[in-house]
């Protein structure tokens, strides 16, 4: 247990290379894992990033559902 908090804690992950993962997932992915949070994506990056805009649902594309679904905290 200490050792897979140390690894969450530390931002150490390995996507296995049978897994298929596209290079803008993996980037969305590196900027989502990050532990300084100043560094980290926010959620309106998230929302604007390539892969989140090409494989997002089409009922989620209405911008408002996004908006109230995933505000940013004051």
């Amino acid at each position: 247990m200490r050792v897979a908090s140390e690894r969450i804690l530390g931002v150490q992950y390995a996507i296995p290379d049978y897994v298929h993962v596209s290079p803008e997932c993996r980037h969305l992915i590196s900027r989502i894992f990050v532990a300084n949070p100043a560094m980290r994506f926010t959620m309106t990056e998230i929302r604007n990033h390539e892969w989140f805009l090409k494989n997002l649902p089409a009922d989620l594309m209405d911008d408002s559902i996004m908006r109230n679904q995933y505000e940013e905290p004051d």
